[in-house]
């Protein structure tokens, strides 16, 4: 496993996703307005489907990206000045709409290494998410878009 080190402010109150035994992210909760209110993922351990950290407030639009059993997350982007403004996603397979607002002028790219994945966030939030990283892990393989090959 490797970290990337959050991006962002220094405020909020620093969270990291216990990752232990993670295979891969099923969904990616975001809840937006202006700004990114909250993160959440929903991974796969083993046969169990687990919710990580919830990261931020509870306010925005909640928005589930769900990932296909042959998808994995492998960057994050987008905007960020006092808090985190925007974000896309990016997998082994597309990328995902913007979340969030227009604002924000600084642009960030969280990205795994080729052959990695992002398992797990890293976070400074409170009201909203201040500063965002990530926890990567290696990629799984694939065999026929969904068996995935040990």
């Amino acid at each position: 496993m490797a970290e990337i080190i959050p991006v962002g402010s220094n405020s909020g109150i620093t969270r990291k996703d216990p990752v232990d035994g993670v295979e891969k992210i099923i969904v990616v909760l975001i809840s937006a307005g202006v700004l990114i209110d909250f993160l959440q993922l929903i991974v796969q351990k083993g046969n169990d489907l687990l919710a990580l950290s919830h990261h931020g407030g509870d306010g925005g639009h909640l928005t589930p990206f769900l990932l296909a059993s042959d998808e994995h997350l492998t960057g994050i982007t987008g905007r960020y000045g006092i808090y985190i403004d925007s974000m896309v996603l990016q997998t082994n397979k597309r990328t995902s709409q913007r979340f969030g607002g227009s604002g924000g002028d600084k642009e960030y790219s969280i990205q795994a290494k080729r052959g990695e994945q992002i398992i797990g966030l890293w976070c400074r939030s409170d009201t909203y998410i201040d500063a965002i990283g990530a926890i990567t892990a290696p990629a799984p393989q694939y065999l026929n878009g969904a068996i995935k090959i040990t």
